[in-house]
Formats: structure tokens, C-alpha cells, sequence
């Protein structure tokens, strides 16, 4: 008991896990608080009273409860003789909490109210302390019964197949209860989804599809913006195929597929490979970025721009032993040049023949590449094993020839290893290349301006490793001799695109850009040092494929 005269600082602290309406619930609890306070005497100010709203204090409550946290500081700090609380309960759910505001209690001489109950805590007496740790408990086993309760019946409607009664509606379903949308909304979002599976199977990006659905005004279902985690969750939601996910355990769904299957997993084949490379940032702004390079010294060519804002790809090699001269060509030549090339190339009507023969005799590309995903992961825990580190271990209590045996041995099966993984990456790149030819549009020509720059450059990729930018001795200084100039630009297709009975390369050999013209191109002189220049000597447009 306080003695008389001396005021009695006393804390408020409030909570309720779910409030049907904004600050209902706690109202009641602060309203039955101040009361006590004032019948009582005590003193309490705005910052002593400590409201969570719609907060648990389970162990299945994901949010911090700053308020709790914030009273439990100013305990420690002095600031309180007594804590007001509704019930245990909203203080405490588990009893480890319990024991921890306890102890601090206790340290510093703070009792605790029970305004539903009429009830003092004095925790300086085993027999308050314990009742108030057997009240907490009877609140951690209601929240455990409930818990079970609401899993099973969670359980019981996903091997239903129906949604799931709470949260955000998924896009392109038609959603639950007060979520639900209207028809034409749902048809629309449907098709939505069926133009970004597509879009991923033919080499799309997830960035220039999340980027073109905000231009046009498409939202989530949560009515926002798209963003690339959203989209990557929705395309590989097993919901699109009519299948009802559970902790993993996927259950026939009440609702109709949005896609079919085959074309689901070879999205999720694509999205979820382990190998692919996720681009931070606005991801490329040229069509042949990362593709050119230099026919010099063999380094990669980086866009520049010269004091005029033209854009050039330029040899960004600056090391002391770097091979001269240092080229540039415009960067609307070559894309101009290699786009002929390989449009021209594509519209061959061998192309989708040759394409698909790759694929094998049937079979789903998307299976296919799971397979060789599979293999290479096998391979390369084979591989890791025979490593230095884990064969130097081994050979450790070995004599010297023995030891030297075990290594040559461990050396010849990382090779092979290494020789097995070679070829299946080489077969992943053939079939991710060929699943985007597959799906060219016939009119590849007319509709490449309106394709995105990812799918363009998906196509290329697909086609050619590189392009590589000679130097052409001659071409813009003194007389000009077109047939010693050599090649401009050469293009390396990618290996294995010669199928029996189908080429896709040219098989004359003749296309209109690889004759030797001569335009008025302003480009850079790379003559080297000593040779006169003619500016403004026209530029011969050569192109080869190697």
C-alpha cells in the first residue's frame, strides 16, 4: 500500500487483436481504466496510457507491439508505481511475456490492476505471482485451441478446392465474399494473364511486361501498380491452372484454369530457374547492348556519346596494353545492319522447322529444361565433392603416392564432370534459344518496331552470340578498295542451328545488305596513326556471318 500524501503514477496500457470498428474496443478498456485511476487517486497523463489496436500477442502475431514495448522502456526507466490492465490476457498470451514484465515489476516495485476483475497484483508475493502466470497460461491454451480449430477448418476448404475465405483476391480469379468482381473486370484480367504467359514463352522480360500493363492502365487486384515481384507471383501461381495451393500441398480447385498447364510449367520453368540472371534497374536501353564487341582487342563495346549526343558503340579498352585503334561505329548503322540480317534470316520458312527439330521427338520444352536443371544440380554436387578442399581432407593421412593417386583421380572425374555440365548448359541455351523462335510471329518483319526491346533482344540472343565490329583498313582514309577492306560487321550465330535438311542461314548467301554499297555515313576515322583522312568518305555496309 502507498502511503498517504504520495501520488501514485500509474500506467494504461490497452490492446485488442481484431477491431471491428476503428478504436471500438480499446475504448471500452481505457473508459474502465480511468475510472479505476480516478476512484483510486492515481495519477495518469496522455503519455502513460499505451493503446495497441488490432495487434495480437500470440506467437502467431507477426506486428511489434510498439506501445507494449514503449511501457516496458519507461518501467525500466522509473516512470510508473502501478500498470492498469483490462484482463491478463491483454497484456499477456504467452507466458515467457509474462514472466519477463514480472521480473521487471518486481525490480522496480510496480503492482498491477485488474480493472474487469477488481483485482491487485503485488508481485512481491509467490502466491500473485503465480496466479497471474496460471491466468496467462489458461490464455496461452484458448489461443492454441483456437489456433488448431481454425488450421483444420483451413485445411478441410483447400482439399474442397474452394478460395481462401480471407486476404487479397488473387488476379484473374473471380474472389470470395464482398471481393468478388464483375464478369467483363474478370474476362479481362483473365486475358491479361494469357498475354503475359505468352509474352514469357517468347522470350519477353517480366520488367518490359510490368512496365507496359502500368503504361496501359492494367491494375492488381489490389487496384495498383504492377511491380516485377507481383507479376513474377501471379504467373507462377498454381491458381492459373485451376489447382488450390496449400502449405505446399496442391489440391484440385473449384474455379476454371486461366492457362494450360503445359504452358504454366514452362513459365514457372523460366521464372523460377536458379540460373537466371534478374536485372536491378531500368535493365538495358540498347537493342545490341552486351552483344558487340571489339574486333581489335576483343573487349565489349559500351554505347558513348560524343558532344553532339550521337550515339556510338564505342571499345571502352584503356589498359596500358590495350591494341589500337580503338573503334566506334554508330550505334543506328549496326543496329540497323544486324537487325536486317537476322530479320531477313528469320523469315526463312525453315526457320520454325528447324527450330522445333532441336526440340527433340515430342516432349514439353518446359519438362525438358526442368530435366537438365535437375542434372546440372546432381553434377555439381558430384563436382563439389571431388573439390581441393574436400580431396586434401581425405588424402590427409595418406602416404605421398597413394595421396598422388587419389588426386589424379579426383582430377580426371572433375573433368569429366566438368565435360558432362558443358554439355548440358550448351543444350539449356539451344532450348531456351529455340522455345523463342517457336514462337515468332509470321509477320516478324512488320511487327518488330512494335515488339518490346527485351523481346527483341531475346530474338537476337537467341540467333547470334555476338556481333564483332572489324577494323577496316582503308575503308575511310586515302582511295578506298572494296575488295580489301574486309568485313565491317560479323555476326557469330550461336552453335548447333544447322539441322539436318535446314539451315537458317542464308544458303545463297546473297542479301541485299551484305552487297558492298557505299553511303554517305559520318563515321568515325579508326585509321591508324600516320594515315591521312578524308572525312565524309563513304562507308561500304558489309555484313558476314561466321
Amino acid at each position: 500500500m502507498a502511503e498517504a500524501g504520495v501520488v501514485i503514477r500509474a500506467a494504461i496500457y490497452c490492446r485488442i487483436s481484431r477491431a471491428l470498428e476503428t478504436m471500438k474496443g480499446v475504448e471500452r478498456q481505457l473508459k474502465d481504466a480511468l475510472a479505476i485511476a480516478r476512484a483510486k487517486g492515481w495519477s495518469v497523463t496522455d503519455e502513460s496510457i499505451c493503446i495497441d489496436n488490432n495487434i495480437g500477442a500470440s506467437e502467431f502475431s507477426n506486428k511489434a507491439r510498439t506501445e507494449y514495448l514503449r511501457m516496458l522502456r519507461d518501467i525500466e526507466a522509473g516512470k510508473y508505481d502501478a500498470v492498469i490492465l483490462w484482463l491478463e490476457d491483454r497484456g499477456h498470451r504467452r507466458v515467457i511475456d509474462a514472466w519477463e514484465f514480472v521480473q521487471l515489476c518486481k525490480t522496480h516495485g510496480v503492482t498491477v490492476y485488474i480493472t474487469s476483475q477488481d483485482r491487485n497484483y503485488d508481485f512481491t508475493d509467490p502466491l500473485d505471482e503465480a496466479e497471474f502466470y496460471g491466468n496467462v497460461a489458461k490464455a496461452q491454451r484458448e489461443t492454441a485451441l483456437v489456433s488448431r480449430r481454425l488450421r483444420r477448418q483451413r485445411q478441410q476448404v483447400a482439399e474442397a478446392g474452394e478460395p481462401h475465405p480471407g486476404g487479397m483476391r488473387h488476379f484473374g480469379l473471380q474472389g470470395y465474399g464482398t471481393r468478388t468482381v464483375p464478369d467483363d473486370q474478370l474476362k479481362h484480367e483473365r486475358e491479361c494473364i494469357q498475354e503475359g504467359v505468352a509474352r514469357i514463352i517468347a522470350g519477353d522480360s517480366v520488367r518490359s511486361i510490368v512496365r507496359d500493363w502500368n503504361k496501359r492502365g492494367i491494375p492488381t487486384a489490389t487496384r495498383g501498380q504492377w511491380t516485377r515481384a507481383s507479376l513474377r507471383r501471379v504467373l507462377t501461381s498454381p491458381a492459373l491452372v485451376g489447382l488450390r495451393d496449400h502449405h505446399g500441398t496442391l489440391h484440385p480447385a473449384t474455379w476454371e484454369p486461366v492457362v494450360a498447364r503445359e504452358q504454366w510449367d514452362e513459365v514457372r520453368t523460366i521464372l523460377l530457374d536458379p540460373t537466371r540472371t534478374i536485372t536491378r534497374g531500368r535493365g538495358p536501353a540498347y537493342l545490341l547492348t552486351g552483344l558487340v564487341y571489339c574486333g581489335v582487342c576483343g573487349d565489349r563495346m559500351r554505347v558513348k556519346l560524343d558532344s553532339r549526343g550521337t550515339k556510338y558503340y564505342r571499345c571502352d579498352n584503356y589498359r596500358p596494353d590495350a591494341k589500337l585503334p580503338r573503334l566506334a561505329r554508330l550505334v543506328t548503322f549496326v543496329d540497323r545492319e544486324v537487325t536486317a540480317r537476322v530479320l531477313y534470316r528469320l523469315t526463312s520458312p525453315t526457320v520454325e522447322d528447324a527450330a522445333k527439330a532441336m526440340h527433340g521427338e515430342g516432349g514439353n520444352v518446359g519438362e525438358q529444361i526442368s530435366d537438365i536443371l535437375a542434372e546440372l544440380a546432381r553434377l555439381q554436387a558430384q563436382s563439389d565433392r571431388v573439390g581441393d578442399d574436400a580431396i586434401d581432407e581425405l588424402a590427409e593421412d595418406l602416404d605421398e603416392r597413394t595421396r598422388k593417386q587419389v588426386l589424379k583421380a579426383a582430377q580426371r572425374k572433375r573433368e569429366r564432370l566438368d565435360r558432362e555440365m558443358d554439355r548440358l548448359r550448351e543444350k539449356y541455351a539451344q532450348l531456351t534459344g529455340n522455345r523463342v523462335l517457336t514462337r515468332l510471329p509470321p509477320n516478324i518483319a512488320e511487327v518488330w518496331p512494335d515488339l518490346s526491346l527485351d523481346r527483341q533482344r531475346a530474338i537476337l540472343a537467341a540467333v547470334i552470340e555476338r556481333v564483332v565490329i572489324n577494323f577496316l583498313r582503308g575503308a575511310l582514309c586515302g582511295a578506298f578498295a572494296p575488295d580489301s577492306c574486309g568485313d565491317a560487321i560479323l555476326l557469330r550465330r550461336r552453335p548447333g542451328y544447322e539441322v539436318r535438311g535446314h539451315r537458317l542461314a542464308n544458303p545463297s548467301g546473297a542479301h541485299p545488305s551484305a552487297r558492298l554499297r557505299h553511303r554517305r555515313l559520318r563515321q568515325p576515322c579508326s585509321a591508324p596513326r600516320g594515315r591521312s583522312c578524308r572525312p565524309g568518305l563513304e562507308q561500304p555496309r558489309l555484313l558476314r556471318d561466321e
